[in-house]
């Protein structure tokens, strides 16, 4: 664990006796990641470590930087190439699945012989460099991790000794351990020790690959966005069908804000497949009769085509947006018979959510402002008042009379799919080429 400790003033004679000898610091050097749910997988750890430095390379290989990214004992870091724009690097490493925490950091290598007393003031002052950087608040504090226990002092007397060194030889004047208007944190590893003021939360999770593939079904609205994202956060590979309501083609379909969707998502999902089918077949059989099932009908349908396109894929369970009991179609009954016309499993990762909770996650990964965009999606142009109650039996018997060689619907629908594929948040013609090793 890490020490915040209190610092105590050093004696004039103290103060004499430290030489002033600060080091220039320029742009920091490397990007220190910290990762947390990895860290607990046990045997699987070094499986998820090294998919997510894989992962972290690729992202920035992507943005056209090239970086070194390393593991170490408790985590890893990315080398910041000279002359690279560092807020632009941490933002695209932030958007990557797997990161609970990640900072902008100057390093000092270890000496090959080893940590020794002498390291305590070079760290101490690079530490004042960097406090020296930073506009003078009211007030600071230091905290110290030392993971490399070899290290000659503990977390503790190295916490005071750095926040008198800061005290003595910069503007900094007052401690505060609670409030403080600044930390600066120093983290001593096998390898090197880190110096850092600013930390950047991640999004936490499992890298993506971790946890296997899924097709999420894709709406035009605010829920499948965030359910697609959550999986993603959750390690899964995500590709995407939506049920288009409207003709379809390469450049309509690449227009449309569903398609932007997509290649928001995919700046966390890294790599997605958008695939986009016209209900035109469904619906022209659905218009020989009035049900009121319209809804539940169209959404066994879209269930029917993400099982058959997951197959294909190699993804065992699709996706929906749905929130238990926010609309009439997404009551238990009707989610029920929804999952009754397929075999491969649903998941709901929004089942539970409120509606406030998922417009506020859909503003924070930026999928918000396009999906409240104008679009007749299949959903809003059926059936305006739904039944809340069905039974997957009466439904299946309209289903037999409506169409009755659905698996024949299901392929002629499939055929006509238009496919997109999003990279890194651009979307690609062909295979992208994954960075040397």
């Amino acid at each position: 664990m890490g020490a915040e400790i209190h610092v105590v003033h050093p004696s004039t004679s103290q103060a004499r006796e430290t030489p002033d000898v600060v080091p220039a610091l320029g742009q920091p050097d490397r990007v220190l990641v910290h990762y947390a749910e990895i860290g607990i997988k046990g045997q699987n750890r070094p499986r998820f470590a090294e998919l997510l430095r894989k992962n972290i390379r690729y992202r920035l290989h992507r943005a056209g930087i090239t970086a070194r990214v390393h593991a170490t004992h408790d985590g890893m870091y990315a080398e910041i190439p000279p002359g690279a724009d560092v807020d632009r690097l941490v933002a695209l490493v932030a958007q990557v699945p797997g990161i609970a925490w990640l900072a902008p950091t100057y390093s000092l290598p270890r000496p090959a012989a080893g940590w020794s007393e002498a390291d305590v003031e070079r760290i101490a002052a690079a530490l004042v460099a960097l406090a020296r950087q930073r506009a003078v608040q009211p007030t600071f504090k230091v905290r110290v991790k030392r993971s490399d226990k070899r290290f000659p002092l503990n977390s503790g007397e190295l916490a005071r000794r750095f926040g008198a060194a800061i005290i003595q030889r910069s503007g900094w004047s007052k401690v505060s351990l609670e409030h403080p208007d600044r930390t600066f944190s120093v983290h001593i590893a096998r390898e090197a020790a880190y110096l850092f003021t600013d930390r950047v939360e991640g999004i936490g999770g499992l890298p993506v690959g971790a946890s296997g593939r899924v097709l999420t079904l894709l709406s035009g609205g605010i829920d499948s966005p965030v359910a697609a994202y959550l999986m993603a956060k959750r390690g899964c590979r995500v590709d995407f069908l939506h049920v288009a309501a409207t003709r379809i083609d390469q450049e309509s379909v690449a227009a449309s804000p569903v398609a932007e969707l997509a290649r928001l998502l995919s700046r966390y999902t890294l790599r997605s497949r958008l695939f986009v089918v016209p209900s035109a077949r469904f619906d022209i059989r659905l218009l020989q009769r009035r049900t009121d099932y319209e809804q539940i009908m169209f959404r066994r349908f879209a269930a029917r085509l993400g099982e058959r396109l997951a197959r294909r894929l190699g993804a065992p369970a699709l996706v929906a947006g749905d929130s238990l009991g926010q609309v009439a179609s997404q009551t238990l009954k009707n989610m029920v018979t929804m999952s009754a016309a397929v075999e491969i499993p649903i998941l709901r990762p929004l089942v539970a959510y409120d509606k406030k909770d998922i417009v506020d996650l859909a503003r924070a990964i930026g999928t918000y402002e396009t999906s409240i965009q104008p679009y007749k999606d299949c959903c809003s142009l059926l059936s305006p008042q739904p039944r809340t109650a069905s039974r997957h039996e009466e439904v299946s018997a309209l289903e037999a009379e409506l169409f009755p060689d659905y698996a024949a619907l299901v392929e002629e629908t499939l055929a006509e799919a238009v496919c997109l594929t999003y990279d890194c948040g651009e979307r690609v013609e062909s295979p992208v080429p994954s960075p040397p090793s």
